[in-house]
């Protein structure tokens, strides 16, 4: 069976079947994504501090209060240095390289809509 054609703007003629097209797209893929929650999570059980982890010296380990303390002595160095704002490059160059890969294989458009203070609006059709 072929893929069903769906553009990134969609149109105005044969939207609610493109929608309905969408809907089935999206919940075969939510189906056969991994489990972002578990059960005991959802019931209440969630253990919100298992979660705090930094991968700083270059190994995945829990957060101490002195990480804390640094983190707050960094930010109080640097406020008064940032001139506001993070480049394009800045944001690419702190992104995981399997991030990056993903997006080199999987965003094949990318066109700017609108462009407002600073910011630019894109539109992509974000995936395969």
């Amino acid at each position: 069976m072929s893929k069903p054609n769906i553009t990134p703007l969609g149109k105005l003629s044969g939207s609610a079947t493109q929608a309905k097209q969408r809907a089935v797209a999206d919940r075969s893929e939510r189906l056969a994504a991994k489990t972002i929650l578990h059960p005991d999570e959802v019931q209440g059980d969630y253990d919100a501090a298992r979660l705090l982890t930094t991968t700083l010296s270059g190994a995945q380990r829990p957060i101490t209060v002195d990480d804390l303390i640094a983190f707050r002595r960094n930010i109080r160095n640097f406020q008064n240095r940032m001139k506001g704002g993070i480049r394009a490059r800045q944001v690419i160059d702190l992104s995981l390289a399997s991030d990056r890969e993903r997006a080199r294989e999987q965003i094949r458009m990318a066109v700017p809509t609108a462009a407002s203070n600073g910011t630019v609006r894109f539109i992509t059709n974000a995936g395969p």
